[in-house]
């Protein structure tokens, strides 16, 4: 099978490599563009894109017509009127973690999606190129980014200012990241089976933050009426097949204080519940109960 790397995690710690494979690669956000550079600064040319759904590894051809005013955009099958342009492949490298530890049902995770492209010069000035000028490189794109790959010089004339033409890939720039609604509840379970519950909605978008603070619960006679303090803060991270993945940080204060950190995957419609210890140095507390749950919903970009 072609090359790709497959990276294998032994336990959570060792890293080696192992066999090499190859994976389809969603390229709807890739780009293949012609900049074509004028004597008077601007640039113009052409750009292809929408890639997805082609057969991998992907050969495209990008060119100019007889001058590089006539930039086109890159296609398939190799031209018949180009006087500038290249050859590109571009080939998937999906890169996967292995950890023994995990659930047996997700043993692979990816973690990182590399292109090898590989460019030649086909066509310059009007003729024919011999030989192998071009190069190969492996790249990790990341939304926004533009890589030069090459340039092709020419001398302006009256009919075409432009003096030269590059050979670009980069991808899209991501759309705005969605934003996260958070329900979050503090219960209160009292000894007698009732229960007192504080509801707040925090919203923050996908790489960000947002800190939560609930009212002090007062219990009678414990602690001489010392209040338990419960705060946070939520970082939602990703949004992986419509759960929403966050940090979930939580301390409780009362006569003593605990914090704790966990990454959890939220999933649709799906309520999480964690219990609060409560201080056994307080006799008062017991057949008290505290809990926070919370239900993260993605919603439309704002």
């Amino acid at each position: 099978m072609l090359g790709a790397i497959l990276l294998a995690w032994l336990g959570s710690t060792a890293l080696a490599a192992a066999d090499q494979q190859t994976a389809a690669l969603d390229a709807s956000q890739l780009r293949i563009s012609t900049p074509t550079y004028s004597t008077d600064g601007a640039i113009s040319g052409a750009s292809s894109g929408g890639f997805a759904g082609l057969t991998w590894p992907l050969i495209l051809y990008a060119y100019s017509g007889g001058t590089l005013c006539e930039s086109s955009s890159a296609l398939s099958i190799e031209p018949n009127n180009a006087g500038y342009g290249w050859r590109i492949q571009i080939t998937p490298i999906v890169r996967v973690r292995f950890s023994m530890n995990a659930d047996p049902d997700q043993h692979l995770n990816v973690v990182r999606r590399d292109l090898k492209v590989e460019w030649r010069r086909l066509w310059n000035r009007g003729d024919k190129v011999t030989g192998d000028a071009g190069g190969s490189a492996v790249l990790t794109l990341k939304p926004g980014d533009h890589i030069l790959l090459d340039y092709l010089g020419a001398a302006p004339t009256e009919k075409c200012q432009a003096i030269g033409m590059g050979l670009e890939i980069g991808l899209a720039p991501a759309k705005p990241a969605g934003v996260i609604e958070t329900d979050m509840w503090l219960v209160h379970r009292l000894p007698d089976g009732s229960e007192q519950t504080q509801h707040q909605v925090l919203r923050s978008r996908v790489g960000g933050g947002v800190e939560y603070f609930f009212d002090n619960v007062k219990i009678q006679g414990t602690g001489n009426d010392v209040p338990v303090e419960v705060f946070g803060k939520i970082s939602p991270y990703a949004i992986e097949d419509g759960s929403v993945r966050l940090r979930f940080e939580i301390t409780r204060k009362h006569l003593t204080s605990g914090s704790s950190g966990s990454d959890l995957a939220a999933k649709p419609g799906e309520v999480l519940s964690f219990n609060l210890p409560l201080d056994p140095s307080d006799g008062a507390l017991a057949g008290h109960r505290l809990s926070v749950r919370l239900k993260a919903t993605v919603k439309s970009p704002e």
